[in-house]
């Protein structure tokens, strides 16, 4: 008995950190989860293997062949209870594979058997042996083929540096795995590319700096090459180049603190310093997606005179003869941006930085200057003629008003004067310098400057948000108690004149008034054109939410709330609607079951896949919901 519990992984369950199935739904989606159920329940999962602290096995798919899944479990005491997981099935990722592996795993430890380390198994092989097994790998996965040429990270023998070459065809490689087509293909290419990119660290940890430095560069500049002719929604090729360029950039700010004899040479800073410019540059170029996250910084706090006056080079250099014609204004201030990081980096004086943010015209820079300098009336005039952004104004009024006294009041003014100037041009920059207003009047005590603000603001635009700001400063401390109470009724009154039934939906749902709340979501829906389509399209959150409001109150109401939800997206005949569809469904049956209409549901749900029986997706989704 003991040798049989020896050799599967019952024993091996108190060593890691106890799954759940709601630990394991929560780090995927719904259909994933409840898809990987239904493989767990049917079998799937085989060949089963427990090796340290990974799980591995195969899992039959759509495809011929079976999926490869492995996760990764975290010993006891810590979190999170999964660390690392892969599918090699196009999605990838937390896949409906990897939930079944999780599963199975969860209820059947027992199926899994130990496996020695990878380590320890090769030990006892010979040197004739060792090099059949990796011919043998290679013939089953020839991409690794490069892998050969890269010294390897860790072990005191090698003393080969990295190839560039090498690493870039190892990039060009993942990129061509895939179709452009392929569904998932982003991530696929990423999973290839996290492997490459792995080396680097390894080769960090390793203490092999120019070797990891090496890869990293290399790794970002083949990756940025191949990124922008790639759609990469969820932002997984992305990462890959973001978390080379963390690497780099961290290593960069850990030279100075590093021993003469283990810092790189030139030739390496160089090259690091180019490539965080570069990652930082293409960036800039498709839009300033988020890919320079630390590299800019870094360059500017490191980098030597000599560097700095090269980069500052550089960027002049990104500068066409012409800005107006065919540089963005953004571009332009991204570019101006770095100069002056690495100005202000290069000790100037205030004087001198001065005249470096008048020059680059940064007004913003130019205003917080000449305040630091105490030429406050010059600082305030270049604020209000150039500041645009809210942002930006709001911004130099905070340091306007820090200085105290006399300053505080010209500090509220400018931003008072702003907003009666563009008030109704731009919605966005309203509600920003509103924010900062109302913010400054409750902290200096100012709730009727506060109230008038919110007051004008409802009246030109009456509406639920428009509201709750009124509500919101109408309750500020020195307001009078009854305030709310008159001002209230008045409110409401003017949405009711513009016959904004959404807005008093949302009044009546945030006051608990249910029954007002569905007298004015019926209002609401009489003014437009209510199909079962419709319906179905529309599904507006906010339907949802007073149905649910209404289920103990007025549960028939929340009933045909749902109901109507729910034909309408039966009516669109897509699974994804019918998954929807069979949310608004459970909430039904929740509602009779609490009123006692078991029976009665039962009956509804049995006309309604008797009505829709040859749509087999609705009834596998409605299956999968345990709607019966």
């Amino acid at each position: 008995m003991s040798s049989a519990v020896a050799e599967t992984g019952a024993e091996a369950v108190t060593r890691f950190v106890p799954l759940t199935e709601e630990a394991i739904a929560a780090q995927t989606d719904h259909a994933s989860f409840t898809r990987g159920r239904t493989y767990f329940r049917q079998g799937r999962i085989f060949d089963t293997v427990l090796r340290g602290n990974t799980l591995r096995a195969q899992c039959e798919g759509s495809a011929e062949a079976a999926y490869i899944v492995q996760a990764t479990l975290v010993p006891a005491g810590e979190t999170p209870a999964v660390a690392v997981f892969a599918c090699d099935c196009p999605r990838g990722g937390f896949c409906k594979h990897v939930v079944a592996l999780l599963l199975t795993w969860l209820h059947h430890p027992e199926r899994f058997a130990i496996q020695p380390p990878i380590a320890a198994l090769l030990a006892g092989k010979s040197r004739e042996e060792l090099i059949a097994l990796v011919e043998l790998f290679l013939d089953r996965a020839p991409e690794l083929d490069p892998l050969l040429e890269l010294p390897v990270p860790g072990v005191a023998a090698a003393t080969a540096a990295v190839n560039p070459e090498t690493v870039r065809r190892q990039v060009a490689n993942a990129f061509r795995r895939v179709r452009g087509d392929e569904w998932g293909a982003a991530g696929i290419i990423a999973d290839s590319l996290s492997q490459v990119r792995a080396l680097g660290d390894a080769y960090a940890a390793a203490g092999r700096r120019v070797d990891a430095a090496t890869l990293y560069a290399t790794f970002a500049a083949e990756t940025l090459e191949h990124f922008v002719q790639w759609e990469d929604h969820e932002g997984e090729i992305a990462g890959e180049i973001i978390e080379a360029e963390r690497a780099l950039a961290a290593m960069l700010n850990a030279e100075a603190e590093l021993p003469e004899p283990e810092r790189w040479p030139a030739e390496t800073r160089t090259l690091v310093i180019r490539a965080l410019y570069d990652i930082w540059r293409r960036d800039i170029m498709i839009g300033s997606i988020g890919l320079a996250q630390e590299g800019p910084e870094a360059i500017a706090s490191q980098a030597t005179s000599e560097e700095r006056a090269t980069v500052t080079r550089w960027l002049e250099g990104e500068r066409p003869s012409d800005e107006s014609d065919f540089m963005r204004d953004w571009e332009r201030r991204a570019i101006n941006g770095f100069i002056l990081m690495l100005k202000e980096h290069a000790g100037l004086s205030d004087e001198e930085l001065l005249a470096e943010y008048q020059r680059l015209e940064s007004w913003p820079d130019v205003a917080s200057a000449l305040l630091r300098l105490g030429r406050v009336e010059e600082a305030t005039a270049t604020a209000a003629r150039h500041l645009a952004e809210p942002r930006e104004l709001t911004r130099f009024a905070n340091e306007l008003i820090a200085l105290g006294g006399e300053h505080v009041a010209p500090g509220r003014r400018l931003v008072e004067d702003r907003l009666w100037e563009t008030e109704g041009k731009n919605a966005i920059y309203d509600d920003a310098l509103r924010t900062w207003l109302v913010q400054h009047y409750a902290t200096h005590n100012l709730p009727e400057k506060a109230l008038a603000l919110q007051r004008r603001r409802f009246a030109k635009q009456p509406s639920f948000a428009s509201y709750q700001a009124v509500e919101e400063v109408a309750h500020l401390p020195g307001q009078p108690s009854e305030l709310w109470a008159n001002l209230r009724p008045e409110l409401i009154a003017a949405l009711r004149a513009r016959e904004d039934w959404a807005s008093l939906v949302e009044v009546h749902l945030k006051e608990n008034e249910v029954g007002a709340a569905l007298a004015a979501l019926a209002r609401y829906d009489t003014g437009r054109r209510s199909t079962l389509s419709d319906w179905g399209w529309y599904a507006p959150d906010m339907h949802v939410r007073v149905a649910q409001a209404a289920e103990r109150e007025f549960p028939e109401k929340a009933i045909g709330i749902y109901t109507r939800l729910a034909d309408g997206l039966i009516a669109q005949r897509n699974r994804g609607s019918y998954s929807q569809a069979a949310q608004h469904l459970a909430a039904i049956r929740r509602v009779m079951v609490e009123q006692g209409q078991e029976a009665g549901w039962r009956e509804r749900i049995a006309a309604l896949r008797e009505e829709h029986k040859r749509l087999r997706a609705l009834q596998d989704e409605l299956n999968q919901a345990g709607l019966e």
